[in-house]
Parts: structure tokens; sequence; C-alpha cells
């Protein structure tokens, strides 16, 4: 019976030469690799990770090849191929504007580095390719990185199934970007929006006024996410006299029971949150029920997402994002004192996502100002 081979972990020691005297400098890879003894040879190769968890699993996918008796061969596969292989997986197990989205970045790099095989993409390819689309206009290195992100997505995949033999890493090629805080939008700007929608000189196309009213408070006031917003049901809520719960699904709560979710409207969290109602927000929720009896959403659409922004512009009076307004809760809650962890809750996020994207801590300066003037 022939011997299956075993695969060990390991990670590469080279030794640099010192000059003038200098003493030789060892260096250890930071990327972990696989080695097996077949056919008589010390095979070798890199799983494209500096994970030492990730790598583990790549060696036991390999052994698990062995084991069925398959070889170490690659599936030499056409990079446009694998990339339609690739986009129909995610459209499968992402949402559909990360698989669009995806699909828009690969698109970007077959368009500028015309590959044939993946075997053709290294290191140098990349840097290419990152060279080459931030030569373009309006391209910005945010844009350049998220196109990378995608490639590596797609690369560490094309590895899982042997198109590869493994995904080059991308150390060294993200570009640095400028630190933007997140865009606060004001009380007084919301107000005037609220003025734009009572003054009745606004052409909406996609939803009337009153429902733009209730979106807009409903984010403002509680920084849901879009597609909680619109996955909203009526039975996550619950009033009772002045007070009451408003309760935000993630999406494996939501599919346990038995919601109906359409792709672009899947709310985004990790897990469920439920937030308490004080007087105000439950006058505005009962009379919102009581104008809608018959509808099981708070805030019922059909039709494509994107399409929204149509309106949102037209009320906002400038450029505006569904995000914004999440960002803008956040950074409100924080200028009135309020635990940060206490505001990470009520987002459903963690703290490090909390203030790298959504906190814009500049209102909350002046306060900090304020307690600091007794040190003069």
């Amino acid at each position: 019976m022939k011997r299956v081979p075993q695969i060990s972990l390991f990670k590469p020691v080279t030794v640099k030469k010192g000059k003038n005297g200098e003493k030789d400098k060892t260096i250890i890879s930071r990327i972990w690799w696989m080695r097996w003894w077949q056919d008589g040879k010390n095979r070798r190769e890199s799983t494209g990770t500096r994970n030492r968890r990730e790598a583990e699993r790549r060696r036991w996918q390999r052994q698990e090849e062995f084991e069925r008796g398959e070889k170490a061969t690659i599936r030499g596969v056409s990079f446009a191929q694998a990339k339609k292989e690739f986009i129909a997986a995610k459209a499968v197990t992402n949402r559909l504007t990360t698989s669009e989205s995806y699909s828009i970045s690969l698109g970007h790099f077959e368009r500028l580095m015309k590959p044939d095989g993946l075997a053709e993409i290294d290191v140098g390819c990349l840097r290419a390719f990152m060279a080459a689309r931030l030569a373009e206009k309006k391209v910005t290195a945010g844009t350049a990185n998220r196109d990378l992100r995608a490639l590596r997505v797609f690369l560490g995949w094309a590895a899982e199934r042997r198109f590869l033999a493994a995904a080059p890493t991308l150390k060294g090629i993200k570009l640095r970007e400028d630190v933007k805080l997140p865009i606060n939008i004001p009380i007084e700007e919301y107000r005037a929006m609220m003025a734009r929608l009572d003054s009745g000189k606004l052409k909406l196309t996609k939803r009337p006024t009153e429902w733009w009213r209730m979106f807009l408070w409903l984010a403002m006031t509680f920084g849901m996410r879009r597609g909680e917003l619109l996955s909203l049901d009526w039975d996550q809520i619950v009033l009772d006299g002045d007070s009451g719960t408003l309760t935000i699904l993630s999406i494996s709560d939501a599919e346990k029971l038995g919601k109906r979710l359409e792709q672009d409207k899947i709310p985004k969290g990790r897990k469920s949150r439920t937030l308490p109602l004080v007087p105000e927000m439950v006058k505005m929720l009962r009379a919102w029920r009581k104008a809608n009896p018959d509808e099981s959403k708070v805030l019922s659409y059909t039709g494509n997402v994107r399409h929204l922004y149509d309106d949102l512009h037209k009320i906002a009076g400038k450029h505006r994002t569904f995000k914004n307004f999440r960002s803008s809760t956040a950074s409100q809650l924080i200028a009135a004192g309020v635990p940060t962890i206490v505001v990470a809750d009520w987002l459903g996020h963690d703290l490090t996502i909390l203030q790298k994207h959504y906190a814009n801590t500049t209102s909350a300066l002046q306060r900090a100002a304020e307690a600091r003037k007794i040190v003069g």
C-alpha cells in the first residue's frame, strides 16, 4: 500500500550575509509553508498566510486531498472562467451588493492587466495594477484598496480550489489612505431636511413625503443600518403605554423566525439588539402605525434600494448617504456624554469599528475643553 504523504508546517529561514564586518542576519519568514515527501522528492508550497490557524486549515485541506488519493496538482483555468465561478459562488453566500462590488473590482483588474491565467498574478502584477488604477481619473487610494481587497478574496478562493498554487502575499501593496472623519449631520441640517419635506416643493419619485419623514427619523434616532430599516417588521416593536422596545434582528435570528428577506434589504448585524423606547418615540411610532394599519413592515418599499438615493439627495440638498445618519447618531450620543461602550451596543458594533468608522468627536471636544478649564 502506497504511503500517504504527511504534511507539516514551517517558516523558511534565510541568512543575510553581513557587509563590512557586520554580523550575519537571520531572517524568519512570516508566511507559513507546507512541506511533504512525494515521489522521492521533498515538496514545499506556501500557504500564502501569516495566520497559524488559517495555515493549519489549508494544511488539513491538502492532507485530505492526499487521503482521497489526489495529487497536489493545479487545475489550470483561465482568469475569466475563475472570475465567473467566483462571482457565482459569492452571489449565493454573500449580499447582492457584495458580489456586485467584487465583480466591478475584478473587472477593473481584467481591463487593465488583461491576464490569461491565474499563474500570471504575482506581487509585481498586483503592484502594477495598483499603480495603473491610481493613475486613472477620480480614483482615490481608498478605491484602489477596495479593488485590492476584492483581489485578495478572489485569489484566496482560487487557491482553495487549486486553481492557483498559493495566493500571493499583499503585504506592502496596500496604499496609504488619508484618515477622514465620519460625516456628522448636525441637528440643524436634519431639521432643514424635515422642513424641505413639509414645504411640498420636492418632487419625490420613489416614496411619498410621510414615508421619508419616518425613514429619516428612525435613521437619525436609532442609527439603524439601511437593511435594518427596510427589513423592520411591526412584530419587532412592542408598545406598552408610554414605554416599549424595538428589536433589531441579526440575519441569523431573522432566518430562524422564518422571515423572508430580500437580498438588498438584509440586516447586516451579527447579533440582535433590543433598544428601549421613551414616550416621545412611542408617540411617533404609534401615530405611524395608526396611519398604516395594513402594513406588516414599518417602512414598506419594493424596488432597488440604490434608487432611494435619487430622493435622498433632493431632501438633503447635497450628497448624503444612509451611513451618514448612523455616524451622526454615534457622534451625537458621544457628545451627549453617553459612554462609548453603550453607544457601541446601541449601534450593534464593537468599540474598534465604532471609533474607526462612526465616531466623529469634534462636537464633543468643546465639552472636553470645558472640563479642563479648571487647570488654568
